[in-house]
């Protein structure tokens, strides 16, 4: 009992961090202040997660889901927060490098798939996201 307390604490703490990741990227409004709260993102990432939203790039779309649950002991609960962190980042670096948005939307495009899928309850997000990405 004592162990899944503490791996639901570790959970908690780890959904908090991720949103506090969207958070600070869904306020940044320069593109100074875009170039900052991805670089702050990538850096609480990395100290969070141990990876960044590079190395999160260079993962095969195929392996994105299997690493992440098992390299990192992601769930369903922490992508949920990951794929809006990952769109979010892409949203904002969309004008300023084409390329690296791209390729974090693909990312985001895989999650929210995921998540599609294997959720039990339909999420319009979800489901607007995939096709704006898509369509993209």
């Amino acid at each position: 009992m004592g162990q899944e307390d503490r791996l639901k604490k570790q959970i908690d703490q780890l959904a908090k961090a991720l949103a506090g990741i969207l958070s600070r990227l869904t306020g940044a409004g320069t593109q100074a202040d875009v170039f900052e709260a991805v670089e702050q993102a990538d850096t609480k990432l990395k100290n969070e997660l141990k990876f960044n939203l590079d190395e999160l790039t260079g993962i095969e779309d195929e392996e994105l889901v299997h690493q992440l649950t098992g390299n990192y002991g992601l769930n369903n609960t922490h992508f949920i927060i990951l794929a809006d962190i990952i769109y979010q980042a892409a949203k904002k670096l969309e004008a300023a490098d084409e390329i690296r948005a791209r390729k974090l939307f693909g990312k985001a495009r895989v999650l929210y798939r995921h998540l599609a899928d294997t959720e039990k309850n339909y999420s319009l997000h979800w489901h607007n996201r995939i096709t704006e990405i898509t369509s993209a």
